[in-house]
Formats: C-alpha cells, sequence, structure tokens
C-alpha cells in the first residue's frame, strides 16, 4: 500500500537566489552564528498552483536547479503570494547585478583592449619614427658623401687644367704691342683688323 506524503511544517527564508530551509523558527531568524540549513535549494523561480480543491488557493511550487520542482504551502492564499512575489522580486534583483556585473566586466574588457591598442599602436608609430630617421640619416650621410666626392673630383681637375701633367700651349705676341707697353691696341670688330696706335 502506498503511502501517503504528509506536509511538513518548515521555516524558509529566501537569500537571493537561494531558498533556504530550517527546521525550526529560531534557527529561521537567528542573528548569531548562521545554522546550518536542511536544505537549499537555487531559485529559477516560483508559481501559484491552481485547483479545486480546498488547499490549492495556498499552495504554490518552486522551480528550482537541477529541474525539479519543491511543493509548497502557505498558511493563506495572501502568504502565498508574498512567498511568490518576494521569489520574484529577489531573482529580478539577481538577474539585474549579474547583467550590470556582465557589463562592467565587458566595459573593463574592452577599455583593456583599447588600452593595448593604443600602446601597439605607439610602440609601431615609435618603431617607423626609428626607421625613417635611420633612413634620414643614412640619405644625408650619402649626400655629404657624394658632395665630398665630386668636390676632389672638381680639385683634381682644376689641377689638371692648371698645369699638372698635360701639355702647355705657347703664347705667341701677335705684335710688338704684347712686348712693348707703350703700344695699345684697337680691335675692329667689322673686319677684325688689329691696329696699333701710341
Amino acid at each position: 500500500m502506498k503511502t501517503l506524503k504528509q506536509w511538513k511544517t518548515r521555516y524558509c527564508v529566501v537569500m537571493g537566489s537561494h531558498w533556504l530551509v530550517y527546521a525550526n523558527q529560531a534557527q529561521a531568524i537567528s542573528s548569531g552564528e548562521a545554522p546550518t540549513p536542511v536544505a537549499v535549494y537555487e531559485l529559477v523561480g516560483a508559481t501559484c498552483v491552481e485547483g479545486d480543491d480546498d488547499g490549492s488557493a495556498s499552495k504554490f511550487q518552486l522551480h528550482v536547479v537541477p529541474a525539479r520542482k519543491v511543493k509548497c504551502k502557505a498558511r493563506s492564499s495572501l502568504e502565498r503570494k508574498r512567498w511568490v512575489n518576494a521569489v520574484e522580486d529577489e531573482l529580478q534583483i539577481q538577474a539585474k547585478t549579474s547583467e550590470d556585473l556582465a557589463r562592467s566586466v565587458k566595459e573593463r574588457e574592452e577599455k583593456q583592449a583599447a588600452r593595448e591598442a593604443v600602446k601597439t599602436k605607439m610602440h609601431e608609430m615609435k618603431s617607423d619614427a626609428r626607421r625613417l630617421s635611420e633612413l634620414l640619416g643614412e640619405a644625408m650621410q650619402s649626400a655629404r658623401d657624394d658632395s665630398d666626392y665630386e668636390s676632389d673630383s672638381n680639385e683634381e681637375m682644376l689641377d689638371d687644367a692648371e698645369g699638372g701633367g698635360g701639355p702647355t700651349l705657347q703664347r705667341y705676341p701677335s705684335t710688338a704691342a704684347a712686348c712693348n707697353p707703350q703700344y695699345t691696341c684697337d680691335y675692329y670688330e667689322d673686319d677684325g683688323y688689329c691696329g696699333l696706335t701710341d
């Protein structure tokens, strides 16, 4: 013969998303060292139980993890409503807290990622600036070397032109005016004639 289940009086406390069950009222309201509860359930939700029997107006059930239902019975329909509302309010608070925490973590991760991106960009810019500075220095050094080479070449060409190793052309005076300072030359551009005058 199947034994009928009997209701047991327990004193419960809603704490966050948990339903704590105590054996007596003294433990449930104790302000000292927290006593060990008889049972602890992780809440998912609470719903009222509808029925035609006399006690259905005060019955409700808890949806707990993992996928279980815990049947409860309040002392009145008003008390049942208070329990269900308390569970729903606590779950909403927990959901909002979790959402705020997740958003805060995400924002922190985004800020950290942004800081890392800025650090990386700054490092790249410094590396680029250093590389460009080195290239500019090499270009300036190359330009100075080319300038020194051209200056040396010009000096060598000048030395050769002024009588280094090439043949020297002998110059002859076209007239006696070249030897005698008392004469001056008059040039006639029309026929190229060069005459002498005192």
